[in-house]
């Protein structure tokens, strides 16, 4: 498996084990279990324009209540 910076193919792969943010708290949505995302991500471009180094922004895709899991 990829781990962070390496990509595995021709894909990127994020690996928050060791390093991260607060986002690495998001979770899956698992959506047998009918749970669905209230969040959505976007790749976004800040002090460089590089396609392959974007940043991910998470938005709220609906309200969110406080103590409510954070699910992608």
């Amino acid at each position: 498996a990829a781990t962070a910076g390496e990509s595995e193919g021709s894909g990127l792969c994020l690996d928050a084990r060791s390093v991260g943010n607060v986002a690495r708290f998001i979770r899956f949505a698992i959506r047998s279990r009918g749970e669905k995302p209230n969040l959505m991500k976007q790749a976004v471009f800040t002090n460089q324009h590089n396609p392959s180094l974007p940043r991910l922004a998470f938005f709220a895709a609906n309200r969110i209540e406080p103590g409510e899991e954070l699910l992608r």
